[in-house]
This record gives structure tokens, C-alpha cells and sequence, in this order.
């Protein structure tokens, strides 16, 4: 949160997009346990129709092109925004299928967001501790709030994914962005921003 005139504290929770994107079209290409593999799976499965015939595909020049846009996806400094200077982008290997990975991937993640709503979850904005963590660092500065910048890139994937780097960037799964222990968790990753 930013308040005019002064300085104060920053968290953007970046709820989709090309990093969503990029591991959808992983997904699509059944190649989620070679293309970086410590990130886990979807949290749910593509439809059959969403997976792409890969024997037409030169699979050596995807993977490298996609390893390189995922690379590409995340800032080496907080302050540096995509796209810029060595941009790669989408994989050129699949360029004829991105307009329909594209449209499969809106169709997915809207269905997920539709039954997670049916299923009475919050979205994640809503329920993430940001505001908790802060409040809790704030007392334990004596009332002095604490001044940082802090993107969250939440992602779709399996289980609990909690990864704090580059400085100033979190990468967090659905699941541990909701979890109890999100707060506490939070705390620690700001706690190393104030240092």
C-alpha cells in the first residue's frame, strides 16, 4: 500500500499471466517433469483437447525456447519490468499454436476460478495475510511500519510452492498463499527485505 506524500510498504499479488501461462503451456506439451521440474504440476489437469500432438513439434528447439522465456519471466532486480532489453518471449518453436494455447489456457483458468467459487473459496487477494503480516511487523518495530516492495506471482500448481528470490519477489502456490501459516510465512520473507 502507498500513501501520497510518504513512504510505505508494497505488495502485488499477480494472480495470472504469462508465468500462469508459461506453465499451462508445460502442461500442454506433457513435459512438466523435464521443463522446470521443481515446480510442481497444475493443480488440475488439462482437458485432452488442450494437450498438443508433440510428434510434429521439433521438441529440442521447444525446450530450449521455452526454458528461455521462463528464465526471461523473472526479474533479476525487483525494479526491472517485462518485457525489456533480451526479451525472448513466447517459444518461436510454437508460434503456430499460441493464439490457441492462449484461448485453451483463459478457458482453464477460468473454469478452476468458476469452481473454486462453487466450492465457496475465497480468492486468494482476499484472503492473503498481507495486511496480518504487516500489523504483526509493525508492532514488533515498536509502530514503526515497515518499507518494502514485494510481488507475488501465485501459480496454479500442486501442493506448496513458497520460493522467495530474486529479492523482492515471491513464487507461491494457491494452496500456500491460503494456507494458516501464510502470515508467519509472509512475515519472513519481509523480514529479509528490511534487512
Amino acid at each position: 500500500m502507498r500513501f501520497a506524500g510518504r513512504p510505505s510498504w508494497r505488495v502485488a499479488l499477480d494472480t495470472s499471466g504469462e508465468v500462469g501461462f508459461a506453465l499451462h503451456v508445460r502442461a500442454a506439451l506433457g513435459l512438466e517433469q523435464v521443463l522446470a521440474p521443481a515446480v510442481p504440476p497444475l493443480d488440475r489437469p488439462l482437458p485432452d483437447a488442450d494437450l498438443l500432438p508433440t510428434a510434429e513439434l521439433d521438441l529440442l528447439r521447444v525446450t530450449a525456447d521455452w526454458e528461455d522465456w521462463w528464465v526471461d519471466l523473472f526479474p533479476r532486480e525487483p525494479a526491472r519490468d517485462r518485457p525489456g532489453d533480451g526479451w525472448r518471449g513466447f517459444p518461436a518453436g510454437l508460434a503456430a499454436h499460441e493464439d490457441r494455447l492462449r484461448s485453451a489456457s483463459a478457458r482453464w483458468s477460468r473454469a478452476r476460478r468458476l469452481d473454486e467459487e462453487a466450492a465457496g473459496l475465497r480468492c486468494t487477494r482476499s484472503a492473503l495475510p498481507a495486511w496480518q503480516a504487516v500489523d504483526e511487523l509493525t508492532a514488533e518495530r515498536g509502530g514503526e511500519a515497515p518499507l518494502f516492495d514485494l510481488r507475488i506471482v501465485e501459480l496454479p500448481v500442486a501442493g506448496d510452492l513458497w520460493r522467495h528470490a530474486p529479492r523482492g519477489f515471491l513464487l507461491a502456490s494457491t494452496e500456500a498463499l491460503r494456507a494458516d501459516t501464510a502470515a508467519a510465512r509472509l512475515k519472513a520473507v519481509i523480514r529479509a527485505l528490511l534487512v
